[in-house]
C-alpha cells in the first residue's frame, strides 16, 4: 500500500463523517423525537456537507495516497537498472521500431500513472514527436504544449515538454525529459500521470530516474595496438585509436578530452585566468570551483584530498561520483601550477561498471602523457 499524503485529512474526513452517525443515534436513544425528523435534521442534513467536503478533499492531490517508494524494488536487465516503487511493476516489453535501441515500462498498480525510458538513436528524428504519436495511438487526444528548454527530472538535466492530453473525459498530463546518452544516443524518460495523480506520481518518478543507470549502447574495448599519437605545444601523449577527442578552447583555457564512452573519460586543461597580464593562477580556486558546484557537492559524491599524481605535485581529490544516467564514477582532479604563472588542470572520470574495459586505455594515455612546459618550482 501507498502511504497516506496527510494522515490528518484521512483522520478528519472519517471523523466529519462519523459525527452525524453518532449523534443521530445519540438523540434517538436520549429523547423522544420522531425518527423521521431526527433522520432529517441530524444525519441527512449534516452528511450532506460533510459528503462534499470529504469528496473535495479525496480528489485532490491532498487525499491521493502516494507511491511506496518506501520499500523499494530493485529492476536489473541486460539495459536498464533502477529502483521503482513497491506497488508500482514493470509491464512486459512492447515490440520496438527502427528508431528505438530499447525501452522499458513502469506502471502503478494503483493509480492511473506510468514512466518509460526509452533509448533511441541519434536519426534525425524528433525523440518527442515520436513518442506523440504512440500517445496518440493509444487513444489521447493531444492539448496544450508547454516547453522547458533546461530542466531537471531529479538529477536527470535535459530538454523538457510538457502535454495536456485528454482521453474519455479524463484529464492527463505528460512530461518529456530529453537527455544525451552518448555522441549517437537520446535517452527519453516520458512521466504519464492522470491530473489527479499528477503530483503523487513525482515521488515515483524521482525515484526511478534517480535510480537509473543504462548499459552503453556502443561499448568497446580500447585500441591500444594501433594508438594515434596527440599533441599540442604544451603536452603530448598517446591515445587509444578508437577513443573520440573532444575540444574546447576559450580565451581562459585550452582543454583536449580523450572520451571511451558515456561519461568516462581523461581532460587536461592549461587555465590563463590572467589573460598574460603576468600575474599567477590560483590552483586552490580552479579546486574549490571543481568541487563545490554541480555532481561533486551532491550528497552521493565523496572525496579526499589528494596532492600528486602522474609524478606532478599540486592540489587535488580523488573520489567517487553519481552521474544519471552511467551511475557511480570514480574520479580523479588535480591542479599543477606552471613556471609560468598558469595552472595545469586534470581530470578523470571513469565509470566503475565498465572499469574493466576502459583501465588499458587510461594506463595508456597516463604512461605516455609528457609536458612540455615546465611546472613551477616546489621550493619557497
Amino acid at each position: 500500500m501507498g502511504l497516506p499524503v496527510d494522515l490528518v485529512n484521512l483522520f478528519v474526513g472519517l471523523f466529519m463523517l462519523l459525527a452525524p452517525i453518532i449523534a443521530f443515534l445519540g438523540v434517538l436513544a436520549c429523547y423522544k423525537v420522531r425518527t423521521i425528523w431526527a433522520t432529517i435534521l441530524f444525519l441527512l442534513i449534516p452528511m450532506s456537507w460533510r459528503l462534499t467536503l470529504v469528496w473535495a478533499i479525496l480528489t485532490t492531490t491532498g487525499g491521493v495516497l502516494l507511491p511506496d517508494t518506501q520499500h523499494p524494488i530493485a529492476h536489473t536487465d541486460d539495459r536498464f537498472i533502477f529502483d521503482h516503487p513497491a506497488d508500482w511493476s514493470v509491464v512486459p516489453p512492447k515490440p520496438l521500431d527502427e528508431h528505438t535501441i530499447d525501452q522499458i515500462e513502469v506502471k502503478s498498480e494503483t493509480a492511473d500513472a506510468s514512466v518509460l525510458i526509452r533509448v533511441l538513436r541519434l536519426d534525425g528524428i524528433d525523440p518527442n514527436e515520436h513518442d506523440l504519436a504512440f500517445i496518440e495511438t493509444m487513444g489521447y487526444d493531444i492539448g496544450k504544449k508547454t516547453v522547458h528548454p533546461k530542466v531537471y527530472l531529479g538529477e536527470l538535466y535535459g530538454y523538457g515538454e510538457e502535454y495536456e492530453l485528454q482521453k474519455e473525459g479524463k484529464k492527463y498530463k505528460i512530461f518529456h525529459l530529453l537527455a544525451g546518452l552518448d555522441h549517437d544516443h537520446w535517452v527519453l524518460v516520458r512521466s504519464l500521470a492522470s491530473q489527479h495523480y499528477e503530483d503523487a506520481s513525482f515521488y515515483a518518478v524521482k525515484q526511478i530516474v534517480n535510480s537509473l543507470i543504462i548499459s552503453s549502447v556502443d561499448v568497446v574495448a580500447p585500441d591500444v595496438e594501433y594508438p594515434k599519437q596527440i599533441t599540442r605545444n604544451w603536452f603530448t601523449h598517446q591515445a587509444p585509436g578508437n577513443w573520440a577527442e573532444v575540444l574546447d578552447n576559450h580565451a581562459q583555457f585550452q582543454a583536449v578530452e580523450q572520451l571511451a564512452f558515456g561519461k568516462s573519460y581523461i581532460r587536461f586543461t592549461i587555465y590563463d585566468r590572467t589573460g598574460g597580464n603576468g600575474g599567477k593562477d590560483d590552483p586552490q580556486k580552479e579546486l574549490s570551483a571543481v568541487l563545490e558546484n554541480g555532481k561533486h557537492a551532491k550528497p552521493k559524491s565523496s572525496h579526499t584530498p589528494m596532492n600528486s599524481w602522474l609524478g606532478f605535485e599540486g592540489v587535488g581529490a580523488k573520489g567517487t561520483v553519481w552521474q544519471p544516467l552511467w551511475g557511480a564514477h570514480d574520479f580523479q582532479v588535480l591542479f599543477v601550477p606552471l613556471e609560468d604563472g598558469r595552472t595545469l588542470g586534470i581530470k578523470k572520470y571513469q565509470a566503475q561498471s565498465s572499469a574493466e574495459l576502459t583501465d588499458p586505455g587510461f594506463e595508456l594515455i597516463e604512461s605516455t602523457f609528457k609536458l612540455l612546459v615546465e611546472p613551477a618550482s616546489s621550493e619557497p
